[in-house]
């Protein structure tokens, strides 16, 4: 006869638990409750559960003290941690910028400097810039302006010389006009700004990028690749590539650990070809189709170096078609 799941639930707040305990009961488990630690200690030790789910924070011994029992004791014994408590606390972002002082939050135990104390004299690189919570970008802006901190708990002010470098890859602008980003602090790290072209738009790097992955990942993986094959060159260079470089590197290394041959075939490469031959049109607009074909032979025309010979075979076409088609524009000019 198949019985029923067992699930022992533990929380000291009786409205959850009763709310629970409803919800699995008609999911057709068989449910225990405790309201604590010690309570549920007893519980494992007198009958057999399939699970435990419990509570993060109750009063005296926490879940996880009884995760500890239970890994140590009943290790078959999967557990579920619930809280209705914010852990990873607000100002942690600001702890790991500032540093903090022994005793300035839990966990606190020790004097620790922060990251821009540690580049003191130096550079602090800073990426996805766009996440930083609203709070800890206040912080960044007062250092910015005055460069001097203030360790968390503690009452000095610590003078610093650092360069701080930025990078995102949203659109920073649009953030600050949704009110998602600083206006003053975007003006502020806007000193010298550098544009990144995404993958797509320099075709000519994804080869010589992929080339060097791949002697990375063989070294690392101890394989004996020594290259790619046509093929999978051109679904390289033809896959639009959303996720940009950090998506190529990925690639590679899977195409490095699933790859049997001394050459990467487009089979390895796990492309979609369809997405892979998308484009993002969403800057262009809606134009005729007309105009948007002579707006990308000359984006091609700027793009490649060398003969009409070679920007017509990228382009699919002969070159008298490439004259044909520029003769045809110029004469509707």
């Amino acid at each position: 006869m198949n019985l029923k799941p067992r699930i022992l639930l533990v929380d000291d707040d009786t409205t959850a638990l009763g709310l629970m305990c409803e919800i699995l009961s008609e999911k057709d488990y068989r449910v225990d409750t405790s309201s604590s630690v010690d309570e549920a200690v007893e519980g494992l030790k007198s009958q057999h559960y399939h699970a435990l789910i419990t509570d993060l924070k109750m009063p005296g011994k926490t879940g996880i003290e009884l995760l500890d029992y239970v890994v140590n004791t009943y290790p078959d014994i999967p557990v579920i941690m619930l809280t209705a408590y914010g852990t990873i606390p607000e100002n942690l972002i600001e702890s790991e910028l500032f540093g903090y002082e022994k005793g300035a939050f839990t966990d606190a135990k020790v004097r620790t400097k922060g990251k821009l104390e540690i580049a003191d004299g130096g550079t602090l690189f800073m990426d996805e810039i766009n996440e930083l919570p609203a709070k800890a970008q206040v912080a960044l802006l007062r250092f910015l302006q005055d460069p001097e901190i203030t360790p968390l708990g503690s009452p000095r002010r610590i003078a610093l010389n650092v360069r701080v470098l930025v990078a995102t890859n949203k659109d920073l602008k649009r953030l600050v006009r949704d009110r998602q980003f600083r206006e003053d602090l975007y003006y502020r790290i806007n000193v010298l700004p550098i544009t990144l072209p995404p993958l797509r738009e320099r075709r000519e790097d994804i080869i010589p990028m992929a080339v060097w992955f791949l002697k990375r990942f063989c070294q690392e993986y101890n394989r004996r690749i020594f290259g790619f094959t046509r093929e999978a060159e051109r679904r390289l260079i033809s896959y639009f590539w959303p996720g940009n470089i950090r998506e190529l590197r990925n690639c590679i290394e899977r195409a490095v650990i699933i790859s049997r041959g001394t050459e990467i075939g487009p089979e390895s490469l796990y492309l979609d070809t369809e997405d892979g031959n998308a484009c993002d049109f969403s800057e262009v607009g809606i134009v005729p189709l007309k105009e948007l074909q002579q707006r990308y032979i000359h984006w091609v025309l700027d793009s490649l170096g060398g003969n009409k010979t070679m920007k017509a075979s990228r382009l699919g076409i002969s070159v008298r078609g490439l004259r044909y088609k520029l003769h045809n524009e110029e004469a509707a000019d």
